[in-house]
């Protein structure tokens, strides 16, 4: 069954990455992102990011970009990997107290659960 779980937060130094951590999404590699830009303060210039990094692998993904100046939802499907984490960054000029709220948001049946354990046994009697 398809699930959707959500993060809210908001951007308000430019520059500086929001890390949203994968295992509370559980985003899967067939999962859709969904990311809700709403800006304020009336940046001259913008450019919104958003990267996948697979810790283990080291591998770093750009899964969007945005530079309008105007609110928008963006819509990545499919992801392609299951990452570890997700970065979320901006950059502006201009404008007066510039803060970009930023809704995050995944929709998908989760990452697949797996195990290398050798769960026990248990008989009935």
């Amino acid at each position: 069954m398809p699930q959707q779980l959500q993060v809210s937060f908001q951007l308000n130094m430019p520059g500086q990455p929001f890390l949203i951590s994968n295992m509370g999404l559980q985003a899967s590699n067939t999962s859709t992102l969904t990311i809700g830009y709403t800006i304020q303060g009336a940046p001259t210039t913008i450019s919104l990011s958003v990267e996948g990094l697979l810790n283990a692998q080291g591998d770093v993904s750009v899964l969007d970009t945005y530079s309008s100046v105007s609110n928008t939802t963006r819509t990545i499907t499919p992801l392609g990997a299951t990452f570890d984490n997700f970065t979320v960054c901006g950059t502006w000029t201009g404008g007066t107290n510039v803060a970009v709220n930023v809704v995050f948001s995944t929709t998908g049946g989760g990452a697949a659960y797996a195990s290398n354990l050798d769960l026990p046994v248990i008989h009935s009697v």
